[in-house]
Parts: C-alpha cells; sequence; structure tokens
C-alpha cells in the first residue's frame, strides 16, 4: 500500500512537472519578432555609437514577465561594423542596432550602399530563439569634392576666331549623389576674353584675340561642390588648366612687284623683269608655296 501510494505521488509530480515545463515551453515558442524585415537607415561617415533609424519598431512584444531577450547579428556584418543591444521598456524588447567604436572600419556609401543583417533573438532561460532581417541603407553625405579628368587642358585659336565661339570643355564629376554631388565651374581669376558655362563646362570666347598683344592664355579653372560642405568652405573645390595658343591669322594676300629690265641683242641669257614677292604674314602664314609664270 505504501509503495503504490510513494509511485502514484511521483506519477502525479512528474505530470505536474510535465505541464509546467510545457506551459513554459510554448509561452517561449510564441516568441518571435513584429516583422521578418525592417528596413533601416544610417549616414555614411557616422560616428562611433551612431544608431540606426527605422520608421518600424523593431524588436519583440514581452507575453512572459520572466523573459530575458538578447539580439546578436548572426550574419551580413562582414566588416564588423555594426552591434545589436536590447532595451526593455514596459512589454516590448526594443532592438537597436549601433554602429562600433574602437579601430573598426567606417561607413562608406562610395564603396557599400546596403548591407542585410540577420539578427537572432534569445531567450535566456529557456534557450527559444527567433530571427528577422534587417535592411540597412546607406545615405549619402557630401564628404566628396568634384574631380576633374584630365585637369590640364590645351588649345590653339586663330586670331580671327570670332566672338561667342565654343573653344574648349573642361569636365568633372563627383560620386556623391543627389545635391551632394551637384557642383559649378568657374574661373579662378575673371578674364574679359573667355567665359566657362557653369554646369557644361564649356569655355567660349568673349574677346578679340590679337596675336600681337597676347600669344598666350594660361586659365585656371574650379569646379566648386554646390552642396553643404561637412568639413566648412575650404576643400571642396578642384582646379584644372586651359592654356590656349593663339596663331596668327592668314590675313594678307601675297604681293607681287616686278621690274622691268630692257637686255642687249648681245646678251645670251637676257633678264627681262626682277620680280619680288612679299607677304605681310609672319611665321607659316608669310611663306610662299609657289610662284609661277
Amino acid at each position: 500500500m505504501g509503495k503504490h501510494l510513494v509511485s502514484l505521488l511521483v506519477l502525479l509530480l512528474q505530470l505536474l512537472c510535465g505541464c509546467a515545463g510545457n506551459q513554459r515551453t510554448g509561452r517561449a515558442a510564441s516568441m518571435q519578432f513584429t516583422h521578418p524585415v525592417y528596413n533601416a537607415t544610417i549616414y555614411e561617415n557616422s560616428a562611433a555609437k551612431t544608431y540606426l533609424e527605422s520608421h518600424t519598431k523593431m524588436g519583440i512584444h514581452i507575453s512572459d514577465p520572466a523573459w530575458e531577450i538578447r539580439y546578436k547579428i548572426i550574419s551580413g556584418d562582414n566588416e564588423n561594423l555594426f552591434k545589436a543591444e536590447d532595451y526593455l521598456l514596459g512589454d516590448f524588447s526594443f532592438l537597436r542596432i549601433r554602429t562600433k567604436g574602437g579601430s573598426t572600419a567606417i561607413l562608406n556609401r562610395e564603396v557599400k550602399d546596403h548591407y542585410v543583417l540577420t539578427v537572432k533573438a534569445s531567450e535566456r532561460s529557456t534557450n527559444v530563439e527567433c530571427r528577422t532581417r534587417v535592411k540597412v541603407q546607406v545615405l549619402d553625405t557630401n564628404d566628396l569634392r568634384p574631380l576633374f579628368s584630365p585637369t590640364s587642358y590645351s588649345i590653339s585659336l586663330p586670331e580671327n576666331t570670332a566672338i561667342r565661339t565654343s573653344v574648349a570643355k573642361v569636365t568633372a564629376t563627383d560620386a556623391d549623389i543627389g545635391t551632394n554631388g551637384e557642383y559649378y565651374y568657374s574661373f579662378r581669376e575673371w578674364t574679359d576674353m573667355f567665359a566657362v558655362h557653369p554646369t557644361s563646362g564649356v569655355v567660349t570666347l568673349t574677346g578679340k584675340l590679337d596675336f600681337s598683344e597676347t600669344k598666350l592664355y594660361e586659365l585656371e579653372i574650379l569646379a566648386v561642390d554646390r552642396g553643404m560642405k561637412l568639413y566648412g568652405s575650404s576643400g571642396f573645390s578642384s582646379m584644372a588648366k586651359l592654356t590656349v595658343r593663339v596663331e596668327q591669322a592668314n590675313e594678307h594676300a601675297p604681293v607681287i612687284t616686278a621690274v622691268t629690265l630692257a637686255p642687249s641683242d648681245a646678251d645670251h641669257d637676257p633678264t627681262y623683269a626682277i620680280v619680288t614677292v612679299e607677304d605681310g604674314d609672319h611665321g607659316p602664314n608669310g611663306e610662299i608655296a609657289s610662284l609661277s609664270i
């Protein structure tokens, strides 16, 4: 009789423990993130301990006050840039993800503009787990200046080139996007002989060239960042050099002059005239190619 009573008590205790364990396991099994995927943003070059921003509340509702939830990034962060944290507020365990400090790499949109992080949530007492993904979009900051390619240009212009003629085109690029990637062109020093279009980079002749006055122009053209500067106004422009060589125009036609002579009948090789050809231009333009009689 006593043995039967002891066996009955043991069986009853096992049933009670089993029910409690199943109930606890059932409660823990209901643990899940509010969404399977979250979207978040962060600016490139963000300082250490900068948190991702999301319009959706990331985390898990606490249905059992005994839960102790911890978060960990298990994939998608090969550069070791991010850290997951938990923050308990009322009956909700917030998932917060921030940049790490120390000597870790810095977010660079021009190198990589998005990450997909897989985050695991673990309940401490039951070891129940669940997972979610966080899609991180890296936003652009105005951290790059426009750069010329090439950085030097050289042209030659006849001195009779018409005013308002497009004579050259400079080109710069900025790896930033949106307004951060906008820039304008301008001359470093004002000149009344040339103008540069602020957005196209086309250089136009605005004055009358004169070979006898100026044979060479050396111009410096700036590409200036339009966007808001992160580090002040300095350092957000680059410069290219434009060299303009003025060539003398072929303005004068050759002039022929002749002096006639009256040779005698005794001359075996008589000369009837001396012909002279002159050209008022200088250099190659003043050379005579041929003379036909």
